[in-house]
C-alpha cells in the first residue's frame, strides 16, 4: 500500500487573477474530493496576502474544502532558473556544490533569494564521463512570505511552497512512464490559462527546463512564442506535447502550428480517482499535482519553504574548539610585528588607488568610446553593410507561415591569396574598399514545400549584391515534425546593395 504523510492535502496554485484549489485524499489511488477556483475580489491582489487570506478562508468554507494541510504552488514567472551540469556525486556533496554556486549564478540586483534545485537526468559529459543535469532555481523571499501569510490567514497549515509548473511536469512524467511501463518518458508538458502558460521538459520525474509564457490570447503571438520555446528546449528522444487546458484549445490546430504531436490529458491520467471531474477538471491539473506532491511519503522534491540549499544552521562551539582558539590567538600574537610591514604596503596601495581615482573620469570616457565604436566599426564602413545583408536575406524568405530561419551567420569573407605586387595594390586600396561578406542561412520549412530552399536561393541570386552566389548545400527531411531542414551558403557584396 502506498503511504502518505497526510490523509488529505489541499493544493493551491496561485495565479495572477485567481487561484485553483484541489482537495485530494491519499491512498493506493489518491482520490480527488473537490475542485474550485477563487477569483480574487475586486481591488485585492497577491500583493495583499492578508486581505486575500480572509477571502480564501470564506471561499474554503463555502466550497466545503476541509483539508487543513496545504501545499502552495507559485508561478514560474517568479523564478530565475539556470541549467547546471555537475559531476555524479552523493547528495550531500551535490548540495554543498550547488550552495557555493548559487549566489554567483544570479544577478546581484535580485535581493534575498531563496535557492533550490530540481533533479535532472544523467547524461554523458566531456570525455564520456557521466554527469548530472539539474535546474538551479531562485525566488525572492517576499514570495515565500506572501504564500505563508496567505495560507496562515486562511487558517491553513502550510506544508510546502513549490513551483506549480515543476509539480505538474513531474507528476505527468511519472504517470506517463507508469502507463507505458518505462523507466522514463520524454515529454513536454504545457499548462494553459487566461493569466499565462507554463512549459516544462520532462524525462520521467526529471526536469530539464521550465519556462513561463504569455496567455493563450491573442493566439498568434502565443503560438510563435511556443514554437521558439520548443526549439530551445533540451533535446528529448520522443518529441510530444501533453496539454493541460480548460479553455477549449483546439489541439489539432495547435499540432499543425507547432509541427509536432500534441495531445490533451485528463485528470485520471495522473493516476488519481477523479470520477465526475474529467473534462472541465483538466484545468485544475496543476492544483491536483501540487496536492499529490504533499501526499507523497517523501514530500515535494523541490520545496522553497524547506530548501535543501538553505545555509546550514549555526552550530555551538565545542569545548575543544575553545582550547584550539586560544592557541591560535597566542600564535597570532607572535606575528603581530609582521602587520607593521603590511601596514606600509597598505599605505602604498592607498596612494596608488588615489592616483587611479584621479584618472577615473578619463578611463571611463575611454572605456565608453571603445564600447561605442568597437562593434559599430564592423557594422558600418560607409554603408551599414551587415544590416543591408540581413535585410536582403530576410526579403528572400517567403512569408508563408511555414518557412522560418533558425540560424543566420554573417562574417567578412576571407582575404584572397595574392601575389606580392597584387598584395601591395590591395593594401593601398584597403582604406576605400569594402570587404565582401560570407554567410550561412539555416532554416526549416514544411515537407509540403520541398522546393522552398531552391526558390529562396534563386530569389537571392536575382539580387546583384549576392552576385549569383547562393547555393543550397544541404536538405534534411524530419518526418516526425513534417519539416525539411536546409542550409544555404552565400557571399554578399555590400557595394552592390540596393
Amino acid at each position: 500500500m502506498k503511504t502518505s504523510r497526510h490523509k488529505k492535502v489541499l493544493g493551491l496554485a496561485l495565479g495572477e487573477k485567481s487561484l485553483l484549489a484541489a482537495e485530494v485524499a491519499g491512498g493506493d489511488r489518491p482520490q480527488v474530493k473537490r475542485l474550485a477556483e477563487l477569483i480574487y475580489p475586486s481591488g485585492v491582489t497577491l500583493q495583499q496576502p492578508k486581505e486575500l487570506g480572509v477571502a480564501l478562508a470564506a471561499f474554503l468554507k463555502e466550497n466545503d474544502l476541509g483539508a487543513k494541510v496545504a501545499v502552495i504552488g507559485i508561478p514560474a514567472k517568479w523564478l530565475v532558473v539556470k541549467q547546471k551540469e555537475v559531476p555524479l556525486v552523493d547528495q550531500k556533496t551535490l548540495i554543498n556544490l550547488l550552495r557555493l554556486q548559487a549566489e554567483s549564478e544570479f544577478s546581484t540586483e535580485l535581493k534575498d533569494l531563496v535557492y533550490e534545485f530540481a533533479d535532472g537526468k544523467t547524461a554523458e559529459g566531456e570525455g564520456s564521463r557521466p554527469v548530472r543535469n539539474v535546474l538551479l532555481l531562485g525566488t525572492q523571499q517576499k514570495y515565500i512570505d506572501l504564500a505563508k501569510e496567505l495560507g496562515e490567514e486562511a487558517g491553513l497549515k502550510i506544508d510546502s511552497v513549490v513551483c506549480s509548473a515543476l509539480a505538474l511536469g513531474r507528476t505527468t512524467g511519472l504517470a506517463m512512464a507508469n502507463q507505458r511501463h518505462t523507466a522514463a518518458q520524454d515529454v513536454l508538458v504545457l499548462s494553459t490559462g487566461t493569466g499565462g502558460s507554463e512549459l516544462t521538459a520532462q524525462s520521467g520525474s526529471a526536469a530539464s527546463a521550465v519556462k513561463y509564457m504569455r496567455p493563450l490570447e491573442p493566439r498568434a503571438p502565443f503560438v510563435s512564442e511556443l514554437r521558439r520555446a520548443v526549439s530551445t528546449m533540451p533535446a528529448v528522444s520522443s518529441r510530444e506535447i501533453v496539454v493541460w487546458d480548460g479553455t477549449g484549445l483546439d489541439i489539432t490546430v495547435l499540432e499543425e502550428q507547432v509541427g509536432m504531436p500534441v495531445r490533451s490529458a485528463d485528470l485520471k491520467q495522473l493516476g488519481v480517482d477523479a470520477a465526475g471531474f474529467n473534462g472541465d477538471g483538466r484545468r485544475f491539473a496543476t492544483a491536483v499535482a501540487i496536492a499529490l506532491a504533499g501526499l507523497d511519503e517523501e514530500g515535494p522534491r523541490t520545496d522553497f519553504l524547506h530548501s535543501r540549499l538553505a545555509p546550514p544552521a549555526a552550530q555551538k562551539i565545542p569545548r575543544w574548539a575553545i582550547g584550539t582558539g586560544l592557541a591560535v590567538v597566542a600564535m597570532i600574537a607572535l606575528i603581530v610585528w609582521a602587520l607593521q610591514f603590511q601596514g606600509q604596503l597598505q599605505d602604498d596601495l592607498l596612494t596608488a588607488q588615489n592616483n587611479l581615482a584621479a584618472k577615473k573620469t578619463d578611463i571611463a570616457a575611454a572605456t565608453d568610446y571603445v564600447k561605442t565604436h568597437a562593434d559599430a566599426i564592423n557594422w558600418r564602413t560607409g554603408k551599414p553593410q551587415f544590416l543591408a545583408c540581413l535585410r536582403d536575406v530576410t526579403a528572400a524568405i517567403p512569408e508563408d507561415n511555414v518557412t522560418y530561419a533558425t540560424t543566420l551567420s554573417i562574417k567578412e569573407a576571407p582575404k584572397p591569396i595574392l601575389s606580392s605586387a597584387a598584395a601591395k595594390a590591395a593594401a593601398a586600396a584597403a582604406g576605400t574598399q569594402t570587404r565582401k561578406l560570407a554567410g550561412k542561412l539555416e532554416a526549416k520549412t514544411s515537407m509540403q514545400q520541398p522546393d522552398a530552399p531552391y526558390q529562396i536561393a534563386n530569389r537571392m541570386k536575382q539580387n546583384p549584391a549576392f552576385g549569383g552566389d547562393a547555393r543550397v548545400t544541404s536538405t534534411v527531411n524530419i518526418p516526425r515534425q513534417q519539416q525539411v531542414q536546409f542550409t544555404i551558403e552565400f557571399t554578399y557584396d555590400p557595394t552592390k546593395a540596393q
